[in-house]
């Protein structure tokens, strides 16, 4: 959301680097980029920056590929230096798949990458996945999402025993952005859920793990599709026949109640998860008794994130007592799956420019209407001259890091995700104590 003036750079990450986070986090694939170099450099956002246990382009066994194309090449037709990137990628004995997109100076010559790749099959061992760029007009989710697509259609499924699978579940969308602690402690939450209501959960895409386990998605009898891949879980249960369930991200209480009975309903399990609900709940309610009226009651909040994960922590903050004050959506507003202004009182604003969150920050802070912020490092071009907190969550997180398990999503994520809020608000209290 820009003005005629307004020439700041948007909130909001780029195509290419969704596909990287999916290539991240599924170690045996490879992507090469039809780019000049910049495409290495542009990988160092999520490696070693965002997520310490990147596997993208490590110094050892390096996953990304670039063809050192260059406009002389690209506007003459010159596929040479193409061709030789994807049989350097396929020489890696770690791969089972290469993985091919491209950057906007490449797809504006319109260059047929589906008839290179078939020209080349039989010189290569590994087979290749296309994943259309849409850089020019796509970002970070339309490549998250795109790639997961692709691998839908293109990966290899196991197939069925003949048993029974009513019982087995595979996820579908899951925003893995990183290989640390906050996800392996997602994907541990997940699987108790489903465990919790008499279900298997056969795999989840993607999940930290290679193509093979990826594979096991084909034993289920039913798919559960989350936000970030809803057409990878449609092609997915077209292809094994199964049951397709579109589940919210479970973040927070709210979400997680609705997650858990979408599941059961189209499973048959609404008593086992009636009394798995109030079981969680009667855990985690009495935690918050004093730090509710005590810490969280009439903060005033800013949120930036995607738009699934904001919708989620709105919920979180409306739930705790406070008041979501702005909310800043990092993607193309085509993403969200819900009218949120109604519900939070607050229009979401989507991609906003540098100066448009921060005139929104000033103008908060100017009437003592902000206390934190809630987002990822990249908010930070928002908070110029300004004193707020900042909770980092999303992506990009280049200063929270975590090595143990520690969710965000589910009964557990909900508390672990009050608990980094509180911290932060108790800071927030010490250094206004005075003032």
């Amino acid at each position: 959301m820009r003005n005629q003036k307004d020439f700041t750079i948007p909130h909001c990450l780029p195509f290419l680097d969704g596909v990287y986070l999916v290539i991240n986090t599924v170690p045996d694939l490879a992507v090469v980029i039809d780019s000049p170099s910049c495409a290495l450099l542009k990988a160092e956002r999520v490696q070693g920056n965002h997520d310490f246990l990147a596997t993208l382009s490590p110094l050892k066994n390096n996953r990304l590929y670039y063809s050192s194309a260059d406009l002389s090449s690209l506007s003459m037709g010159v596929e040479d230096k193409y061709v030789a990137s994807l049989k350097e990628a396929d020489k890696n004995p770690t791969i089972s798949r290469i993985v091919s997109t491209a950057i906007s100076m490449a797809i504006i010559t319109d260059r047929q990458y589906d008839m290179i790749h078939e020209e080349i099959k039989d010189q290569l061992q590994h087979p290749i996945t296309e994943v259309p760029s849409r850089e020019l007009y796509g970002d970070w989710l339309d490549g998250y999402k795109d790639t997961l697509a692709a691998l839908a259609k293109d990966l290899p499924l196991d197939t069925k025993d003949g048993g029974d699978n009513s019982n087995k579940v595979g996820i579908v969308g899951y925003m893995m952005d990183r290989n640390e602690g906050d996800h392996i402690g997602n994907l541990e939450e997940l699987k108790r859920i489903i465990s919790a209501l008499g279900l298997e959960l056969v795999s989840v895409w993607p999940c930290g793990e290679p193509t093979d386990k990826l594979a096991q998605i084909g034993q289920a009898g039913t798919i559960i599709s989350l936000p970030y891949g809803r057409k990878a879980a449609q092609i997915i249960s077209r292809r094994n026949d199964a049951k397709l369930i579109d589940a919210p991200l479970p973040l927070g209480l709210d979400k997680t109640k609705e997650f858990v009975s979408i599941i059961a309903e189209a499973c048959g399990k609404q008593d086992i998860a009636e009394r798995f609900i109030a079981e969680e709940e009667k855990q985690i309610l009495p935690k918050l008794n004093w730090i509710i009226p005590q810490t969280f009651l009439d903060k005033k909040i800013a949120i930036s994130g995607d738009p699934y994960t904001v919708e989620g922590l709105a919920d979180v903050v409306e739930f705790l007592g406070a008041e979501a004050m702005a909310l800043f959506c990092s993607s193309r507003a085509e993403h969200a799956e819900n009218e949120w202004s109604k519900k939070f009182g607050v229009e979401p604003i989507f991609e906003p420019t540098a100066v448009k969150m921060q005139t929104t920050f000033e103008d908060l802070e100017r009437n003592d209407n902000l206390d934190i912020l809630i987002g990822e490092s990249t908010a930070l071009i928002g908070m110029k001259n300004s004193s707020l907190l900042l909770v980092e969550f999303g992506v990009p997180s280049f200063f929270a890091h975590y090595f143990l398990p520690t969710p965000f999503l589910g009964y557990r994520g909900f508390e672990g995700l009050v608990q980094r809020m509180l911290n932060s608000i108790s800071i927030l209290d010490f250094i206004n104590y005075d003032q």
